[in-house]
């Protein structure tokens, strides 16, 4: 298989491997004769970004609910195997995570709250990793059975296997149907990077393959997915945004000149860079109807051939997404200032700083958005409302 470390196989393997396959296309590109090399200048000299509210104005708005980090039964006890990583949250306080064993993987549900592990799964391949449905009803396990082979099986939140697929692939990449519990969309990609993509339906065991034009796609509704229309002959920095139509097929350029794009539910999200300052990224909300319902810009830091994506995730019952963001513009791997994360609330154009000098990393947030996952192992929880960061697992 294409060869991850464990920091790529935790949360997070689809925004890395979007980055890998990128980078992939435009050197293959380039290969063919067609070189572009972005110019990044540096602005060392660049003011930090303010507080945008006082201290005050962001204890107002911060989540008041009850969490309270102490009254957490922590850091997790692991008896058998080793810890590999935290997946993701089952519910407002139970966590999954997985154990590696000498001859495959585990799969365990933890509740924070008591303190006590529950085995769910049990895998007798190594687990890749694990994708939480929005629903949180499923969760997916992907496991390598061989080098070449990947297996998938669907399980309820009770642990029960419902099914399982095994695909031949070198990577997979998966997307839930946030507006139907029981549609995945999983792409496979074979060595040269190929692809090929299918559509689960958990409620009979299906997987159909369907034809769409890019490899990573985000669902806006049932059956309207978009994605970035990246053209392998022509290696460059930006692409169109289109949309497309999984029932009838159809395809339909919506907007110019972006760098990424996500989804979170009823809205969606891309991030461009000014034409005339590419020192500043955009991030611009849309909702379903491709209105555009709010939009920020802030600091970016440049790569040999893009740019730093820093980590993020949203909170949909507050209708807030969570980043963070640099203090100013230069160069990735000479940036050593830290990084704010800051909440910007999509609805009520609302943004403030909750935290200073943080390490980019990973983050998931409870569904209740009062806590957060942090690292490349998710192994630390973050409290929104008391600040406090705490260990989940020992090492």
């Amino acid at each position: 298989m294409i060869s991850l470390d464990k920091k790529d196989r935790g949360g997070y393997v689809g925004v890395i491997f979007q980055w890998k396959y990128r980078k992939c296309m435009c050197f293959l590109g380039l290969i063919m004769g067609l070189f572009m090399l972005a110019a990044c200048e540096k602005n060392l000299l660049a003011e930090p970004i303010p507080y945008l509210t006082q201290e005050r104005e962001l204890q107002k708005k911060l989540p008041s609910g009850d969490s309270n980090v102490e009254e957490f039964v922590l850091p997790i006890q692991v008896n058998n195997g080793d810890f590999y990583t935290v997946s993701g949250w089952l519910d407002d306080h139970t966590l999954l995570y997985i154990s590696e064993l000498s001859h495959g993987s585990n799969v365990y549900a933890y509740d924070l709250t008591v303190g006590s592990s529950k085995l769910l799964y049990e895998s007798n391949h190594p687990i890749i990793s694990l994708e939480i449905s929005p629903s949180k009803e499923y969760f997916l396990v992907h496991s390598s059975p061989a080098s070449n082979k990947a297996n998938i099986a669907f399980v309820n939140n009770q642990g029960e296997e419902l099914f399982s697929k095994e695909i031949v692939s070198a990577e997979i990449e998966f997307r839930w149907n946030q507006f139907n519990k029981d549609s995945v969309l999983v792409t496979s990609f074979k060595e040269d990077w190929t692809f090929n993509t299918f559509l689960v339906n958990i409620s009979d065991g299906s997987l159909t393959q369907v034809e769409i034009p890019q490899p990573f796609a985000y669902w806006i509704d049932e059956s309207s997915l978009v994605y970035l229309d990246w053209d392998e002959d022509a290696p460059s920095l930006f692409a169109s945004l289109e949309l497309f139509n999984i029932r009838e097929g159809s395809r339909k350029k919506i907007l110019p000149n972006l760098f990424q794009v996500d989804s979170f539910g009823e809205h969606f999200l891309t991030i461009s860079v000014q034409e005339e300052n590419q020192e500043k990224a955009t991030y611009t909300f849309y909702s379903d109807s491709l209105e555009e319902i709010y939009s920020f810009t802030i600091p970016h830091l440049s790569r040999f051939s893009d740019w730093l994506i820093p980590y993020y995730d949203y909170l949909p019952n507050k209708d807030t997404f969570i980043t963070f963001q640099p203090l100013y513009y230069t160069e990735a791997d000479i940036y050593e200032d830290g990084f704010q994360l800051a909440l910007h609330n999509v609805k009520s154009n609302e943004e403030f700083v909750l935290l200073e000098g943080m390490q980019n990393e990973p983050i998931s947030c409870s569904p209740n958005g009062e806590l957060c996952l942090y690292g490349y192992y998710f192994e630390k929880l973050l409290n929104l409302e008391t600040k406090e960061i705490i260990p989940i697992v020992t090492t």
